[in-house]
């Protein structure tokens, strides 16, 4: 699987749907996560991979999109419960939706994005997890949406 090639395409797709907010939006900042990583003092949440997505054209954004799509992916790892950074959002604190989280007996992946408006970044994610050969998010974009109310997400 080469996921930033992947990525990299879905956000194209994203640009052209025109939506709302997206207009001056350009790139953001993909993480993975593996939410089971064991190691010597138990279990962490372990970065896979930290990416730009499309062209993050304001330098000043660079480590913000970054430590935001971190930040949104270990949130979430700590809240094994759930399945999305919306359920622990608070704008207060700067905390937002964008992490989502595919988990079976085998393996609890999160994808965290950051770089558009909040439902987009969540949506990307998803649509994301739901593109990856092998992972395929089965019923992920039903269950965010259940939660998040999410219009962009397929029902």
């Amino acid at each position: 699987m080469n996921l930033p090639f992947l990525a990299e395409c879905l956000f194209e797709e994203f640009l052209g749907r025109n939506y709302e907010g997206m207009a001056w939006r350009s790139g953001g900042y993909l993480a993975l996560y593996d939410a089971m990583y064991s190691h010597g003092n138990g279990v962490a949440p372990r970065l896979i991979l930290l990416m730009q997505v499309g062209e993050v054209e304001v330098p000043e954004k660079y480590a913000r999109y970054a430590a935001l799509a971190i930040e949104k992916a270990v949130r979430l790892a700590s809240n094994h419960k759930h399945l999305t950074s919306f359920e622990s959002r608070c704008e207060a604190e700067d905390k937002w939706p964008g992490a989502v989280r595919l988990k079976t007996r085998d393996y609890d992946l999160i994808l965290s994005f950051s770089g558009a408006t909040a439902i987009v970044d969540e949506a990307f994610a998803v649509e994301l997890f739901g593109r990856m050969p092998g992972f395929g998010g089965g019923n992920l974009a039903q269950q965010i949406k259940a939660i998040t109310g999410n219009t962009l997400l397929a029902a």
